[in-house]
């Protein structure tokens, strides 16, 4: 995981601007990974300590390495973790912040403040903060952390530079999920459980090991391949989940499956398939569903995904995106 983290864009730029001396004194790290996101302002972190693996995946001295081990212990006097009680930041923590800045650093003359959860941060809390954010002492740095950025307050966002750490690849979440837990699950359920985590590493853990992945095909499946007399029955039964962007993520893939598997005549190669041992009931698919509403399926997809964000009315979204794709179908 610290490596796909090193991978990103964010990271990238982060290093970038650390190098070339442009380090912003404040960055707003976008991640919609709840469980990996303080994982991900730790390595952040050690970039604004100068400390960073090399080539060969080493530190150049072992002063290095124990502020980086610090670091990752939570455990580094000049890089303090909030909130302590791991739910989120109060007004008192952020006054205690505020107070904080103006403590000389212990070790260097850098000081790191990490907030986790910042976008769950009442305004009360962040609107302490905001003086800091915008005139910090000299040396002090903050990160962030917002799976979110609706709920930060726009007088925050102002006063910070954004870092997005972008949904990861499917295949990259896949291999990370193999590598931890291939002993224990097969290929099929990792990778039932990649699609559905939509990116997200933490989310796709949680379904695996949670045991949804057999639930959350069998839905999404039933739901690709519905009539549309049974939607109702189905959209009911499915009611206003809580995987809502989990079973949009596996009916988007197993359209796409569906699609790759209708444009190739000469029987498509496994290892293309994003679901590859689901290729039966993804060809069930292909051949329920037209190639026009296979590749209009995505579009409504997307659409439907667009409305849940603004708080429209799951069952009836969901119900209206499978209802035009049958139409196409019928069309």
């Amino acid at each position: 995981m610290r490596q796909l983290l090193r991978e990103t864009d964010a990271y990238r730029r982060l290093v970038k601007e650390a190098d070339g001396g442009k380090l912003s004194h404040a960055y707003l790290v976008v991640f919609d990974d709840g469980k990996y996101l303080p994982l991900a302002l730790t390595e952040f972190a050690k970039v604004l300590f100068g400390v960073r693996e090399n080539e060969y995946g080493e530190y150049n001295s072992s002063a290095e390495k124990r502020i980086a081990g610090l670091i990752d212990g939570g455990k580094y006097a000049d890089c303090r973790f909030y909130p302590k009680d791991g739910k989120r930041l109060t007004a008192e923590e952020a006054a205690e912040i505020v107070e904080e800045c103006h403590v000389k650093p212990v070790e260097g003359d850098v000081k790191v403040f990490l907030i986790d959860k910042f976008d769950e941060a009442l305004a009360p809390a962040q609107n302490k903060l905001l003086k800091v954010l915008e005139e910090p002492p000299m040396g002090v740095r903050f990160l962030l952390g917002a799976r979110k950025e609706y709920s930060v307050l726009a007088t925050v966002l102002s006063r910070t530079a954004r870092l997005e750490i972008r949904p990861f690849p499917l295949e990259a979440v896949k291999e990370c999920l193999l590598r931890a837990f291939g002993e224990k699950f097969t290929e099929n359920d990792v990778a039932v459980c990649a699609a559905a985590g939509g990116g997200s590493i933490g989310s796709s853990e949680n379904y695996l090991l949670g045991g949804l992945y057999e639930r959350l095909s069998s839905v999404a499946f039933s739901l690709a391949l519905a009539k549309e007399r049974d939607l109702p029955r189905l959209i009911k039964e499915v009611g206003d989940t809580k995987q809502k962007k989990e079973l949009f993520a596996l009916l988007s893939i197993i359209f796409r499956d569906a699609l790759l598997l209708k444009t190739t005549n000469r029987g498509v190669n496994k290892k293309r398939l994003l679901l590859p041992l689901e290729q039966k009931r993804t060809g069930q698919v292909c051949v329920e569903r037209s190639l026009r509403a296979l590749v209009k399926a995505q579009e409504y997809i997307v659409e439907a995904e667009k409305q849940i964000k603004f708080n429209a009315y799951f069952p009836q979204c969901l119900e209206m995106c499978l209802v035009n794709i049958i139409k196409e179908n019928n069309g």
